[in-house]
């Protein structure tokens, strides 16, 4: 019986002193007795580590069975510290050695990420700021040892930090973080930023980068862009652009009050002459990670800093950046432009003045190692309200007298060039002159006036149509052969005065070759005939030219062969002259005979239908296209008449006849590849069948 007593009691009893914690808690152990043997004095802190009376720092995990009986020790549930992904917990020890000296932050014991409390105190730790952070996750830390601060348990802020400076420090790719470090040695002063330090893996080691001899203030070495958890009392983090920064000077009004790293230009303006002169300007600079440190250095807010993440967008650094250095430099330029430049000079060399600009642009940022990548100043604006009225009307007046002065020396230059124009056209024209008088001495005063026409008339453009205008139009105008009709006509109208014979007014040659009678006529030449085949056939060729011939022959005109066959890839050339010469109208009353014999045959037009004149040449002329159809390509030139015929596959074959004015013939004279390439004889003779068509070649002075 008193066994069974004794089991019910000790069954009680290690019930009651049964303990479990529950998930997500820990245990916080108080003894609530003293030990057998009292206090042990190595228990020196208010947290105890070897079973005295008192707070434990030993804790119990969830989810486990420990014997704690309740008449001695007291066990409370406290929840696991939970760090929330993206920030970081920072810990103040709440017992510990007394922490001295003006360090901020303490030194740095292995303690399983706080969450071995025995291992801080046996290991000297210091109450106070803790070097080392608490990455995202859970963790079983005693809250009598640590205090721990998060996001969720800061609230407004303490120790200094807010909540923006426990979340991650993100540096995007393109920028990099300048480090200023809270903690250290005494900076090196004037500005110097600290050397490189071993050790610390991007500062991540506090402890190692003091230890080391680290100095506060900016850091020589910058981190590249990554996540980064770096304890926000040991140091801050500056984040700044290592891209391409474009920089705009325009009106405040368009841009946001400090979000942008060219808040402090506005646009340009400079008065020149009493003209304000408003421009617009971009800057592209790049800034290298290894001239960050210096510029924080100088530029930063040192006295008001703070700590972390909330300072990884200030932009103040850039901002005053590019107003102290790049905005005075352009000031300063411009203002030593406008006292150097009038605006006319402004206007006219606003290019070099980029240019120049750019240069000390350069130069300014080259001390700084930023890099100047591109500068550009838009069209400026003249904002006549900010005029100054009289200055402006004394420099306007000022141009007036140099644009005066300039155009009288003009004025003296072309007079003078005038003056000996006039020498020249003078002592030209006496030249002529003698010239004219010896060929009228030689020549007879008509035969020089007629000759004289005819090379007018030979230069002259040949329109199809002749609107408007006198008898001298007309003979402009006309084709050659009339031309001549005309000239014959005329001088045979005129005599020669009984006085003077022909022989003393003309040379011999001349004399010869006119009329019996005594009237003169225009001299006279054989013309050539050149025939171009596509065809290398004897028979064809042999049946060609004896149309030919008898074409020809049916209007007085024989041939006499030059030279031929020459041979080409595609053609073969005769060249024939006339058996003997004929006065220029005459040549040319045939040749038009001929020209209507085969536009009669080319047309087919019905025998009752053909002009009694062309009717002898009709056969000649059939005969002639007949001996033509069985070659595809063919160039007959008959002085000005000129045949083509030419075969493709849209058109089939199909032969053109024309007789060319002078101006069309010397064009054709001039370009013999057309007489050897029928497709381009025939687009010529279709262009300069158009009155606005000139021919390709020039005119002989």
């Amino acid at each position: 019986m008193i066994l069974v007593v004794l089991i019910v009691v000790a069954g009680t009893v290690l019930l009651k002193s049964s303990v479990t914690v529950r998930a997500g808690n820990i245990g916080i152990v108080e003894r609530k007795v003293p030990s057998a043997g009292g206090h042990n004095p190595l228990d020196v802190f208010e947290v105890r580590v070897f079973g005295s009376q008192g707070v434990q720092a030993a804790t119990l995990e969830a989810d486990r069975l420990y014997f704690r009986p309740s008449m001695i020790y007291r066990v409370t549930e406290v929840p696991r510290v939970v760090v929330p992904p993206g920030t970081f917990g920072v810990v103040v020890a709440r017992v510990g050695a007394r922490f001295a000296g003006d360090r901020v932050l303490t030194e740095h014991i292995e303690c399983d990420s706080f969450q071995d409390g025995a291992a801080f105190l046996l290991g000297g730790g210091q109450m106070g700021r803790q070097p080392g952070v608490l990455g995202a996750g859970t963790y079983s830390i005693n809250p009598h040892i640590f205090e721990v601060l998060t996001v969720e348990t800061i609230g407004a802020g303490r120790y200094d930090l807010t909540a923006e400076d426990l979340r991650e420090i993100h540096i995007p790719a393109g920028e990099a973080g300048v480090v200023i470090a809270r903690d250290g040695m005494d900076p090196l002063g004037d500005g110097e930023p600290g050397p490189v330090v071993p050790g610390h893996q991007n500062f991540l080691l506090p402890n190692v980068f003091l230890r080391n001899g680290g100095r506060r203030g900016v850091q020589e070495q910058t981190i590249s862009p990554g996540i980064y958890h770096i304890n926000p009392w040991f140091a801050r983090i500056q984040v700044i652009p290592t891209r391409d920064l474009i920089l705009e000077w325009s009106d405040h009004r368009r841009k946001e009050s400090s979000g942008r790293y060219d808040t402090p230009l506005d646009e340009l303006a400079v008065n020149i002459e009493g003209h304000d002169v408003v421009l617009g300007m971009k800057q592209v600079i790049r800034i290298p990670a290894s001239a960050l440190p210096r510029l924080v250095s100088r530029f930063g807010e040192e006295g008001t800093d703070r700590f972390g993440a909330s300072h990884a967008q200030d932009r103040v650094v850039v901002q005053r950046f590019v107003r102290d250095v790049i905005g005075s430099t352009v000031e300063g330029y411009l203002r030593s432009a406008a006292a150097r430049y009038t605006y006319r000079e402004f206007v006219e060399n606003y290019d070099d003045v980029r240019l120049v600009l750019q240069d000390q642009l350069e130069q300014a940022l080259h001390e700084w190692d930023v890099q100047a990548v591109r500068t550009t100043l838009s069209k400026f604006r003249v904002d006549q309200t900010g005029v100054d009225e009289a200055v402006r009307r004394t420099a306007m007046a000022h141009q007036d007298a140099v644009l005066k002065r300039a155009e009288l020396d003009v004025a003296m230059g072309q007079s003078e060039i005038d003056r000996v124009q006039i020498g020249t056209d003078r002592e030209r024209l006496k030249a002529g002159q003698a010239g004219l008088e010896e060929r009228i001495r030689l020549l007879g005063h008509d035969y020089v006036a007629i000759a004289h026409i005819t090379e007018l008339l030979a230069k002259a453009p040949v329109p199809g149509v002749v609107v408007g205008g006198d008898i001298s139009e007309m003979l402009r105008q006309m084709p050659a052969y009339r031309a001549h009709e005309l000239l014959d006509y005329a001088f045979g109208a005129r005599s020669v005065p009984a006085s003077t014979s022909a022989r003393q007014v003309m040379p011999s040659e001349v004399h010869d070759s006119l009329p019996a009678q005594g009237t003169p006529r225009l001299p006279t030449a054989p013309f050539d005939v050149s025939v171009y085949l596509g065809t290398d056939d004897e028979q064809q060729v042999s049946s060609v030219v004896t149309a030919l011939n008898d074409l020809l022959a049916a209007e007085g005109i024989g041939l006499d062969l030059t030279f031929g066959p020459r041979r080409s890839s595609w053609f073969a050339q005769y060249r024939f002259r006339m058996a003997r010469g004929l006065p220029n109208h005459e040549a040319a009353a045939r040749i038009r005979a001929v020209e209507t014999a085969i536009d009669v045959a080319i047309r087919s037009v019905p025998p009752a239908l053909v002009e009694p004149g062309a009717a002898k040449h009709a056969d000649a002329a059939a005969k002639l296209v007949r001996a033509l159809e069985g070659i595809e390509s063919a160039v007959i030139a008959i002085g000005q008449l000129v045949l083509v015929k030419t075969t493709s596959l849209v058109t089939g074959a199909s032969i053109h006849a024309a007789t060319l004015t002078v101006s069309q013939l010397r064009a054709f004279d001039m370009n013999q590849e057309l007489m050897a390439d029928p497709q381009a004889a025939l687009e010529r003779l279709q262009r300069l069948g158009q009155p606005d068509d000139e021919p390709e070649a020039e005119d002989d002075e």
